[in-house]
């Protein structure tokens, strides 16, 4: 919960209020790929070949659940066919393969039915939001205040659908509430941005509505409300901020200007209309790591726990590890999935790609250097492009450089206090 000003007082003062309640129903994934295993023991190893989003997070689960040291797991997941939350931790059909192979002393494979996805996996709990907006009439918020009532298992978490409201608009007077209400239904986890689909949802119908009670064009009513700094903590600023630019660069391409007037263009049946809605998630980062390979042929492989849930995982590390060594496509391998890499970000909450690229940036990096200074080069006036390695008059094959056993480098990037000192969202 979070309290700044007085939202009583400022709420009750304003000139133009608006107090409205909205619900939201359980979500469930139904992700194309049902959660599925297979796994089995040499002696007391176990290999599980899952479908997990984090490879790390899901052997240390493992290891944990089964009582055994988390050296003797391995996980496999080359490739997940839907995750979105829903497989970011270890689930039932996981620790029934292990417990199962154990038993049967071979290979068991559990993967759930369609059917049971909705009670066997977690899902995106109900919602009641209520939202209370003072304004002036002119369109200042003066005070905003979002409050979330959620279910959960006893021992979760509520659906942080205010998280949103935090950040998105300015106003000097702020009431933010969550509630959660133990239920006994399916656990309430991850789901496709936690949090702010449900609760964007809410926010942004309801700045539409007082919007309306203003007899302000929305978009008009959100830039007079934009703001550069946290709204809870003014001392802190974005990092960048260019929401109102966005709205405006929509606004023009959209031609926002020539749109009807609401709830009265009609086509044949069916009201048409055009809308308007912001959007926000907060920026994060985590410590991830990879290992880059370069062979005396000038093939460049990585290697990261990294997942790719059917977001391009194996694309973009491709392409940052073919940039950075100056080479093409057709000369990047990617593994990814493998318990037995570097531990990555691993995929979830909107951070794989950034925090996982950065990863393996840092490791490309230093075997840039590696292969710079065993050609007595000065790494710092080296390039890599078209396969070659070149410093000044000199140049070299980059497989060549490489050596008969090649060069291997692995480094990680661990983000520093820039979070703390400015609010970083997208």
């Amino acid at each position: 919960d979070s309290l700044v000003g007085d939202f009583a007082g400022a709420f009750s003062a304003a000139p133009v209020q608006l107090d409205v309640t909205y619900r939201t129903p359980d979500h469930a994934h139904a992700m194309m790929e049902p959660h599925a295993s297979i796994a089995s023991w040499e002696g007391d190893k176990l290999t599980l070949w899952t479908s997990n989003q984090m490879i790390d997070w899901g052997r240390g689960d493992v290891a944990k659940t089964l009582g055994v040291p988390k050296d003797n797991v391995r996980l496999i997941s080359p490739y997940i066919g839907g995750g979105f939350g829903g497989k970011l931790f270890v689930r039932a059909d996981a620790i029934l393969a292990a417990l199962g192979a154990r038993q049967a002393e071979r290979p068991v494979k559990v993967a759930l039915p369609r059917s049971f996805m909705f009670n066997n996996t977690p899902h995106r709990p109900a919602t009641i939001q209520r939202i209370r907006i003072g304004a002036s009439k002119d369109g200042k918020i003066s005070a905003i205040g979002h409050e979330n009532w959620s279910g959960d298992l006893a021992g979760g978490g509520p659906e942080d659908a205010t998280q949103q409201t935090k950040f998105l608009y300015a106003g000097a007077n702020r009431l933010i509430t969550t509630r959660l209400a133990v239920l006994d239904l399916p656990e309430g986890n991850a789901m496709r941005a936690p949090g702010e689909a449900p609760g964007l949802m809410a926010l942004e119908i309801a700045i539409d509505e007082m919007a309306e009670k203003l007899g302000l064009d929305p978009i008009a009513f959100r830039v007079i409300n934009d703001t550069q700094v946290d709204p809870e903590n003014p001392g802190r600023p974005f990092s960048q901020r260019q929401l109102i630019k966005c709205l405006q660069t929509g606004a023009e391409s959209f031609g926002w200007d020539k749109r009807g007037e609401p709830g009265k263009t009609r086509d044949g049946r069916w009201l048409t209309g055009m809308g308007v809605a912001a959007a926000f998630r907060n920026n994060l980062t985590m410590k991830s790591a990879a290992r880059v390979k370069l062979d005396n042929k000038g093939v460049v492989t990585v290697e990261t726990d990294m997942t790719d849930i059917g977001t391009g995982t194996y694309t973009i590390i491709a392409q940052t590890a073919a940039e950075m060594m100056g080479v093409g496509l057709d000369k990047v391998v990617v593994k990814l999935g493998d318990s037995s890499f570097p531990v990555s970000a691993g995929s979830g909450g909107q951070w794989g790609a950034n925090s996982s690229t950065a990863g393996v940036y840092a490791a490309c990096v230093k075997l840039r250097e590696m292969i710079a200074t065993s050609q007595k080069f000065d790494p710092a006036k080296t390039t890599f492009a078209d396969g070659k390695v070149t410093s000044g008059r000199k140049s070299i094959d980059l497989g060549k450089a490489a050596g008969v056993n090649g060069m291997v480098a692995e480094d990680f990037i661990e983000f520093g206090e820039l979070g703390k000192t400015h609010q970083q969202s997208t």
